[in-house]
C-alpha cells in the first residue's frame, strides 16, 4: 500500500482503489479455489471407487447391470479388500480374469 504523508496526516488508499488494483488477482484466486475443491472431490470419489474395486458405471447404475442384479446393494463380487484393491489398482500391471472371480463368487465358493 502506498501511503502519502502530508503535513503529518497519513492518507491510505480506499477499499475501492484496492479492489480496482487487485480485483483480477482476487478473481483468479477465487476461481482457483473453486476448481481446486472440485478436483479434490473428484480425487476422493475415485480413490474410494478404486478402494472398493468398482467402476463409476457400476456405482451409479447398479440396478441396470445384469451381472450385479443377483447381489445385494452393499455386495460387490469383485471387492478383494481395500489394501488388495488399492495395491492392484496402483502397483500391478496386468489383467485379471474377472470372469473367474465372478463365477467363483456367484457359485458361493467365496
Amino acid at each position: 500500500m502506498n501511503l502519502c504523508l502530508r503535513s503529518g496526516v497519513v492518507f491510505a488508499p480506499t477499499w475501492q482503489q484496492w479492489f480496482t488494483q487487485n480485483g483480477l488477482l482476487l478473481g483468479a484466486f477465487a476461481l482457483t479455489a473453486v476448481f481446486s475443491v472440485v478436483v479434490l472431490l473428484l480425487l476422493c470419489i475415485h480413490v474410494y471407487l478404486a478402494s472398493v474395486n468398482t467402476t463409476t458405471w457400476e456405482f451409479m447404475s447398479r440396478h441396470r447391470i445384469v451381472y450385479l442384479k443377483h447381489c445385494d446393494s452393499e455386495e460387490n463380487p469383485f471387492d478383494r479388500g481395500v489394501i488388495c484393491n488399492l495395491w492392484d489398482f496402483c502397483c500391478v500391471c496386468g489383467t485379471v480374469a474377472w470372469e473367474r472371480i465372478y463365477i467363483k463368487h456367484t457359485n458361493g465358493t467365496v
